[in-house]
This record gives C-alpha cells, sequence and structure tokens, in this order.
C-alpha cells in the first residue's frame, strides 16, 4: 500500500454507539491508526442536544491517541417520532473527518416514503470536495434509494468546485452493486432520463472477492439474519478529464484521481472486537499533490 501520491480514503458505518461501544472505539481507532486515512466518511453519527457527535468523540480519541488533530463536519437530523427509546434531542446523521481543515460544509436531507432519517453530507477540505450519505435501508424500498441517488448526483454537482482531483463519494448505500441504484452511480444505467459516473473503489481495485460489507461472519450482523451483501461503498468521481490530452499530440496525465486499491476493513480485529456491524472500505486515489504526512 505505497501511499507518497494517494489520498487515503476510509467509509465506515459506525453503528452509532449500539453494542460495546468503548471497545468498538479503541477499534475504530486503531484501524485509523493501521490505515493513515487522510478523510474518513461515517454514517450512523449520533449526536445529543449539546451537538456534540460520536464523530467528535472519535476525533478527540484519535487525538488522544498520538495523532494529528481531526477536523469534522458533521450534520444530524431528529429521529423520526416512531423511533423509540430516543434521548430528548438526539440527532442522526452522518460525518467527515479530515486531517485538513474543513473549508466549506453543506448537507440535504433525503426523501423517503417515510419521515427521512436519510441524509448526504458536503465537506470540502484541501480543496477537494468530500460527500457522505447514507441511504434508506428496507430491501423492497429500492424506488426510493433511486430517487435519493438522483438527488445525491444532483447535489454533488452543486457543490462540487475547482478541484485538483475528481469527487469522493463514500457511504452506506443499503444496496448491492447490482440494482439500479448503484448501477446509475457507476455509469452502468440511466434513471429518469439522467446518467453519471462515479468510480466503484472495490470493482475498480479490490481484492477480485465479493467485498460483503454486511457480513454474517461478523458477530454484530450476525444476529438480524440476512444474507451477505455489499452495501457500503468508495466512490470517485470520473478521472478521464483530469487525464486526458489537452490537445492533440499533448502528453495524457500521470493517472490523477483513479483508484489504484481498496480493501475491506473489520473482518481481521486488531484489538478483539469488530468496529461496527458493516465492514469499512478503505481505498487509495491517485494525486501526487498530496502533502506529506506526520
Amino acid at each position: 500500500m505505497a501511499d507518497t501520491t494517494a489520498l487515503r480514503v476510509l467509509q465506515l458505518n459506525t453503528w452509532n454507539v449500539e453494542g460495546p461501544w468503548p471497545q468498538r472505539l479503541q477499534e475504530i481507532v486503531a484501524q485509523i491508526d493501521r490505515l493513515r486515512p487522510d478523510v474518513v466518511s461515517l454514517q450512523e453519527v449520533v449526536s445529543g442536544p449539546d451537538g456534540r457527535s460520536s464523530a467528535h468523540i472519535l476525533a478527540d480519541a484519535l487525538v488522544a491517541g498520538g495523532t494529528h488533530p481531526w477536523h469534522v463536519a458533521y450534520a444530524g437530523t431528529p429521529y423520526p417520532e416512531e423511533v423509540l427509546g430516543v434521548p430528548e434531542g438526539a440527532l442522526w446523521g452522518v460525518a467527515v473527518l479530515s486531517r485538513w481543515p474543513i473549508e466549506a460544509e453543506h448537507s440535504q436531507l433525503l426523501a423517503d416514503g417515510y419521515p427521512s432519517m436519510w441524509m448526504v453530507l458536503h465537506a470540502r477540505t484541501n480543496q477537494i470536495d468530500v460527500f457522505s450519505t447514507h441511504l434508506t435501508p428496507a430491501a423492497h424500498d429500492g424506488v426510493w434509494r433511486e430517487r435519493q441517488v438522483l438527488e445525491v448526483d444532483a447535489f454533488v454537482r452543486m457543490h462540487q468546485g475547482e478541484s485538483p482531483l475528481p469527487v469522493i463519494l463514500c457511504g452506506d448505500l443499503n444496496a448491492a452493486p447490482e440494482s439500479s441504484e448503484i448501477r446509475f452511480l457507476t455509469g452502468l444505467q440511466s434513471l429518469e432520463g439522467r446518467s453519471t459516473y462515479y468510480q466503484d473503489a472495490w470493482a475498480a481495485a479490490g481484492d477480485g472477492g465479493p467485498g460483503y460489507t454486511w457480513d454474517p461472519q461478523n458477530p454484530f450482523a450476525a444476529p438480524l439474519h440476512l444474507h451477505p451483501k455489499r452495501v457500503d461503498y468508495v466512490l470517485v468521481g470520473d478521472h478521464f478529464p483530469f487525464n486526458a490530452p489537452s490537445a492533440p499530440g499533448a502528453a495524457p496525465g500521470d493517472g490523477t484521481g483513479k483508484v489504484l486499491h481498496c480493501e475491506l476493513v473489520g473482518p481481521q480485529s486488531l484489538t478483539g472486537t469488530h468496529p461496527s456491524d458493516h465492514h469499512g472500505v478503505f481505498a487509495l486515489v491517485a494525486w501526487s499533490g498530496v502533502a506529506p504526512r506526520g
């Protein structure tokens, strides 16, 4: 995993603070210490009435462990009334952690057939546009995920700026690669007369396996008795415009924005527990301009 010329990206649904949260937090910190990501996309991020979220707790734990400061962008929404046992004022949402300051952030609640808990968040950091999202989960709600990916793609187009890299879009999309939702995002089909394209990091540079991020072999996932499925993604915008010759006879680019490597995070525990009920996804994206790491 040579990394001197790559952006390091980690995606993880954190399973809010369920299960043995203090032990899971230690495992998440250990995995981040091992992988040394530049940006981290998180879902199921929860906060109390004071606005302090589990993403902020993670950032503080990383700093306490001796890493560089982490900067947090967070967007949360109140739980729908039908969700029982939630403390008053609690929020649920998504976050981006970055080793660089957050220059701008925007968020949007996504359409759903129910009172929505599902969001997309934009964080601009070091001139890079990073998006974290979470789509509605029910297996039968593909039509709502189709509407949501259309919203997410429009949101990305609205907020992306001039950048040295394609956009980074990560999330728990609750949909398999062969679904219409993911096929739309990866340029394999249109929806409502629209098309788009993002590189699927696992498909481009994984180990050739199924890449299940919802895995019944994970003891935190097993109790739900669901079949294995790849639902968590690191998606990277089209790198062709960054590398196409600018004129006839001009030299092509250096590969900027191409996904170089992708791996699952979580199947192999570092501390004796799993970080979440989902496995994470880690990717390297080619970029010669990455700043030195401490």
